[in-house]
């Protein structure tokens, strides 16, 4: 049983794991090295898929250019399904790539090499399972003799 469960624990942080560093690198790095603030006109209100966090769309222009995007707020942020569109929101955009932006204080949540030492530590127990579980198996086989199941 204590084995079952370590695999299933396993499985779910390596998951899991996958999911943080995707977001990691998705992370623009653009948005992080200068962020500009302007302010964005909400467009509509939802929820963030099954279950989520309350989201909006917004749109903002940068030098005569509009750009949508979309957030969940956070600290600062109103209750999000209570903004009406047309209401104005703070965002942060990228100075070098005004088509990236967010609802977020990209310099304190851009990725940090200790994020990424965290997030391997979690994606490690399965490869190390499995390749535990693989010397086991040649271990075994080099024990029985050969004609002998």
């Amino acid at each position: 049983m204590a084995k079952w469960l370590a695999w299933i624990l396993a499985v779910f942080a390596f998951v899991g794991g996958l999911g943080a560093a995707w977001s990691m690198m998705r992370f623009p790095s653009a948005l992080a090295s200068s962020p500009m603030s302007a302010q964005a006109q909400v467009t509509d209100s939802f929820i963030n898929g099954f279950g989520g966090d309350p989201a909006v769309d917004y749109r903002y222009s940068v030098n005569g250019k509009e750009f949508t995007g979309w957030g969940t707020g956070g600290r600062g942020y109103p209750d999000l399904l209570t903004v009406a569109p047309g209401a104005t929101i703070p965002i942060k955009y990228a100075r070098a790539a005004p088509w990236e932006s967010c609802m977020c204080y990209p310099t304190s949540e851009a990725p940090t090499p200790v994020g990424y030492v965290v997030d391997a530590a979690f994606m490690l127990p399965l490869p190390l399972l499995a390749i535990r579980a693989w010397r086991r198996r040649r271990w075994r086989r080099h024990l029985t003799p050969e004609g002998v199941a």
